[in-house]
Parts: structure tokens; sequence; C-alpha cells
């Protein structure tokens, strides 16, 4: 059953884990759907941890790539380097050609080193030196950020935010989870990597049945309003992308396979609203904070009315 697979991989993860329950379900939305994830969150948090832990579950190849104002593009992508015997060019792969590419502290690359992922995360491909290279179908970028650092930082464009399909943080931890999580570590006699739950083969096949998901004409009305409606909030000075857009209907069939269902319902949609479109509002205050736009997206789900059907018969 399709609501199962949910349960089992975050009862798979969480042997390893604690917690997590909703930035692994998001993070399944994510995989399923094909797209990115910007995590801003606190350093020591376990943002690698999840990230690998959900790599091995899924048993796709991990990279991270640790997020310098001196990483160059090309520590990134790869280059060629010439072969004095054989006089020619060999070309070595950068750590973007994986199926998950952690890329911790983005914001600390340089402008044109963030600008170096923008070709890999819309269109799978890398240009180098004329030459396109095709990524893996599963390749997915999981990018850190930490709020309360901001020295020495370079701001994600609204260009390349565009490109993560979700951004959240994770939820912090009850003190009992806490009691629960220094109880597991000493409980591993050493860190070892989990076995894989699912395979690629059935991610495709999940995916495929995820695209099934129908959605109903009066939400499709409603999501399109969502998303026109944002420059309505004050502040706000542009429309969602039809990126941006399309994103939200996908994400939104993908939620509603792992409920169990083939169509989608409201609640899809205002679950989704926050982590999909929070970070896509352009203020005309660049100063504007993540909580502040995560409000803004809770005002508007209050302002658009929602509308009422039997969805499934849509």
């Amino acid at each position: 059953m399709a609501e199962e697979i949910l349960d089992k991989l975050t009862q798979h993860i969480q042997t390893k884990l604690v917690g997590n329950q909703e930035a692994i379900q998001l993070l399944l939305v994510a995989a399923l759907t094909g797209g990115h994830v910007l995590l801003e969150d606190d350093p020591g948090t376990g943002k690698t941890a999840l990230s690998r832990a959900f790599s091995e579950s899924l048993k796709l190849d991990f990279k991270r790539i640790q997020c310098t104002p001196d990483l160059l593009p090309s520590d990134l992508t790869g280059l060629n380097i010439y072969q004095p015997n054989t006089q020619t060019f060999k070309f070595i792969a950068g750590p973007v050609f994986t199926e998950l590419l952690l890329a911790d502290e983005l914001n600390r690359a340089t402008p044109r080193t963030q600008a170096a992922l923008l070709e890999a995360m819309a269109e799978k491909q890398v240009s180098i030196d004329g030459t396109t290279r095709e990524l893996s179908s599963f390749f997915m970028v999981i990018a850190t950020q930490n709020p309360l650092e901001t020295a020495g930082t370079f701001p994600l464009p609204e260009a390349q935010l565009d490109r993560f399909l979700l951004q959240f943080s994770l939820t912090k931890m009850s003190l009992a989870e806490k009691e629960q999580m220094i109880d597991l570590t000493l409980g591993l006699a050493k860190e070892t990597a989990l076995h894989a739950l699912y395979t690629k083969e059935d991610l495709t096949k999940m995916r495929a049945a995820a695209s099934q998901v129908t959605l109903h004409p009066d939400l499709k009305n409603y999501l399109v309003r969502l998303c026109s409606q944002v420059t309505q909030l004050e502040g706000v000075v542009a429309q969602i992308s039809n990126r941006g857009l399309l994103d939200y209907v996908r994400a939104c069939q993908s939620l509603a396979y792992l409920k169990g269902r083939d169509h989608i319902v409201p609640e899809d949609i205002q679950y989704l609203a926050v982590p999909l479109l929070a970070h896509r509002l352009f203020f005309r205050n660049p100063l504007t904070t993540t909580k502040q736009k995560e409000e803004a997206i809770h005002t508007l789900l209050q302002q658009v009315a929602v509308p009422t059907e039997i969805w499934k018969e849509g």
C-alpha cells in the first residue's frame, strides 16, 4: 500500500536518527517529484546525517561538498585536464555527478559558484567546455544554509531559490527525544550505513504512480488563485513563477500518493503551501526574513476561499 511507504521509510531512518518525521515526508515528496530541497537550520541539528540516511535508504549515490568563498564552479561540475602522455584532455567529473548531492552552507559559495548549480538543478545536465553531460534522472540537491550567521555569505538570488522545490527547517526535538537520541547514540557500537529499504527501480514506480494522481478542476483553480494572489500580500512585488506553479501541482500529487489517495484534496495544497511558496516570495524589502515569509503564506491561506466538493469524483 502506498501509505505504508512513508511509514516504513520513517521507521527505517529512525533506527539511526530520532524524530524528523515531517522532514522525511517532505524529502520523500521532493524525491518523488524530482525536485530539490533547501534546509535552513542551525548548525549541528542533523541535516547532514538525515540527508545521508535518506540516500542510504533509497540506495542513491551520495556526495557532499562544503561550500566556501574560495570554491570554484569547476570544483562542483568537474573539468578537463590535459594528459601529456596522450596529448588529449580527460574529463574529471565533479561531485555534481551523483544522485543526491548535499551542498552544505550553499550561501557561503560565491554567486559564480552558486550559478554553476543552476543548469544542473533545472535541466539535470552540465555544460563544460562546450560539451553537455547528462546527470542521473534521480539527481537531487539538498542544500543547507545557516540562518544565524550572515557574515561572509552570499544570499541566494530569487532565480536560484525558485529552483528549490521545498524549503524547510527540521522540527525541534522535545526533551524526551533528546534523551532518546543520547540512548541511541550510546547504544551504537560504531557508525554503520543503513541498508537500502527501497531501490531506484522502486522510486521509478512510485514516481509513475504519483503522476497519475488527479486534480479536480475546482482545486486547480484554488491552487492557481493562491499563487496569483501573493501580490496582494503587503510588500510582495511578483507572482509565483510558472515553474513554482507546476512544482506545486506535482508536489501535491506526490503527497496525495504517499497518503494512499488517487486524488488531491485541499489539505495537500494547504500543507505544502509554506515549504513550497514561502521561499519564492519576492519582497520589496530584501531583508525580509524566512519567518516573515512563512507568516505571509499563512495569511494568504486565510484570505483565499477553499472550494468544497467531492474530490474523488472530479
